[in-house]
């Protein structure tokens, strides 16, 4: 990828071993990489979502949508 690239990754789990942590192991292996906060991203299409400032987490009970994990990460310019 290249400079200032970003990476999306996202799941329809709602497993913090298989969100944050992934995410997190991803971060401390590729220093070069870092969170852009989901809060940040959806500001720019005029979208707020309470609760989700550094990750997007929809959960069903509070959403009313399926489960769903997703994380920008940028790679330094």
């Amino acid at each position: 990828m290249k400079p200032g690239g970003r990476l999306v990754y996202g799941t329809c789990s709602l497993l913090e071993e298989e969100n944050e942590a992934i995410v997190e192991r991803f971060l401390a292996a590729h220093p070069d990489f870092s969170i852009v906060p989901c809060a940040e991203v959806l500001a720019r299409q005029g979208v707020t979502i309470p609760g989700c400032e550094r990750y997007l987490r929809l959960l069903p009970h509070v959403h009313d949508t399926d489960g769903f994990f997703a994380a920008v990460m940028q790679r330094a310019p």
